[in-house]
Formats: C-alpha cells, structure tokens, sequence
C-alpha cells in the first residue's frame, strides 16, 4: 500500500526516505529549494533590522544636531552678554606681544629697532625678524616701549604707525651710567597698519640690551 490510497480513498503518507523525496520532487518542494526559502528569509530579515538601525541613527543624529545647535546659540548670548568678541577672542587677550633686545645694538638715524627675543606673542602679530606688528584686527591697542641707553651713551625713540608717531622718549647722557626711559600709549589702529620703533636722533643711539629694552603691545578692544 506504500504510496497508494487507503480504503477510505485517502492518500496515505510516505513512510520511507524515498517516498518522502520523491513526494517533495513531485510537489517541487525540495530539501536544496526549502534551505535558500530559510535564507532568503533570513536575509529580508536582516535586511529589515539593518534599515531600522539605519532610521534610528538618522533621527539620533538629527536630535544631536538641534542640541549642539541650541548650545551654540546658549554659548553666543554668553559671550555677547560678557563682551567677547569671537573674532578677536577675550578683550585684552586676543592680540598680545612683548619682545626685548636680546644684545646691545647700535643703530642709525630712523633705523628700526628689531627686538629679537620674543617673550609673548598671542596672535603672532609681531616679526622678530623685521621688528614690526601687524595689526591684525581695527580697534584700540596700547604700546608700551622701554628702552635703557648703554653706558654713558644716548638714545631717542619713537612708536610709529606709519605714518604717524604716536609715541616718544629719550634716556641717557654722556655723564649717566645707566639711565632709562618708558612711555605707554594708546591708540586706534585699522587691520593692516603696521607699528614698530624706530631710533630718532640725527646720529647713532646706543642700546642696552639683555632684555632691558623692551616693545610691548596689546589689543584692548
């Protein structure tokens, strides 16, 4: 009766492995056909799991996005509130220099001083190879020069931002030793200008150096 109706007129079912494949070839149904059918499935599983992660991630982004955004905006109001200019950075700390005179120098008539050791130099406005500042934002600095004539010598300087002096001292005298002088000034600069020192006598000025002289500047706003 193998693969043959029962008396009822029912099919029966395959009970050997034969019979059972053979059922599953007739009906198209085989073990290889059934396998890649649990895979595929598994696939589109996957598939559906990977595409919800993808969303998820999406709208986890688009949250981070609007709190960085919303703390940007907190971070602006705070440094609007306290003065800061962004550009600038902290008043009084975005731009700053102070450089002296490493050794003595003797210099000519409206020669330039160049004060070759750097102590500070936020902002990197100032060369110490040409001895100038480029102002680098339009506001207000102040300038600060100290200058220490060598022995029994003479010196004359000024600040200059071309083409105007905005700041002048002497020091010195063949019967003083060590004498020293200091002026500060403030003023209003436009990006771009430059400012440095320049010796002013009609002859050569004597400079100590070993940092006691010395060019400062610093923007206030």
């Amino acid at each position: 009766m193998n693969g043959a109706s029962n008396k009822l007129g029912c099919a029966t079912q395959p009970t050997t492995t034969a019979e059972r494949r053979a059922s599953m070839t007739s009906s198209g149904d085989t073990p290889e056909k059934s396998s890649s059918t649990n895979s595929l499935r598994r696939m589109s599983s996957a598939d559906a799991g990977e595409k919800g992660d993808y969303r998820r991630i999406q709208n986890d982004m688009q949250i981070m996005t609007f709190k960085v955004r919303a703390l940007e905006e907190k971070v602006e109001k705070i440094v609007k509130e306290a003065g800061i200019n962004l550009q600038n950075g902290p008043t009084g700390r975005g731009v700053a220099f102070t450089a002296r005179l490493k050794e003595h120098v003797t210099v000519r008539s409206l020669e330039k001083i160049i004060f070759d050791e750097v102590i500070t130099n936020i902002g990197k406005a100032y060369n110490p190879d040409t001895g100038i500042f480029k102002v680098p934002f339009t506001g207000r600095y102040l300038f600060s020069l100290t200058v220490r004539a060598q022995y029994q010598k003479q010196v004359c300087a000024e600040i200059v931002s071309e083409p105007h002096v905005i700041g002048q001292l002497a020091a010195g005298d063949s019967e003083i030793e060590r004498a020293s002088a200091s002026v500060t000034v403030v003023a209003s600069l436009h990006a771009g200008d430059d400012v440095y020192v320049r010796e002013t006598k009609p002859w050569t000025g004597s400079f100590f150096g070993e940092g006691y002289t010395s060019f400062t500047g610093i923007l206030l706003q």
